[in-house]
């Protein structure tokens, strides 16, 4: 029980410990290298096509755009995607699993009559339009 002697020691100060946030601090950064970019695909193979919808109709008034994108796109592939084939910049994109609709049965069994994908809605900037033709 050192700290409660009265004697006093010529030890030297202890170093401070390497804790778990010091050691990631001083480690390489990592970056995540997912989605479609890496791989050099075109951008039209990232938006899929515009999802024209009632819902999606009401909602392009307030500056958000729905697009139906590839499942393996990230946030940052849709982002450029749009910023090179429409030439705006988005401020936020969020993405959606759209699930599989399943169809009728027949001979007991299920089928499926919609595929599963992905969905993306653009916010873009107050003043920025997009035009479809």
């Amino acid at each position: 029980m050192a700290f409660f002697s009265s004697q006093k020691t010529n030890a030297t100060p202890a170093k401070p410990s390497k804790t778990k946030k010091a050691v990631r601090a001083m480690g390489a950064a990592t970056v995540r290298m997912g989605g479609r970019e890496k791989s050099g695909e075109q951008h039209s193979l990232i938006l899929k096509s515009p999802r024209i919808t009632e819902k999606a109709s009401f909602i392009t008034e307030d500056g958000a755009y729905t697009f139906n994108c590839a499942v393996d796109a990230t946030k940052r592939d849709i982002y450029k995607a749009v910023r090179e084939i429409y030439g705006v910049e988005p401020v936020k994109i969020r993405t959606l699993a759209v699930p599989s609709k399943k169809g009728s049965s027949r001979r007991g069994k299920k089928g499926v009559t919609v595929r599963s994908g992905k969905k993306a809605l653009v916010y873009l900037k107050h003043g920025e339009r997009i035009e479809f033709i």
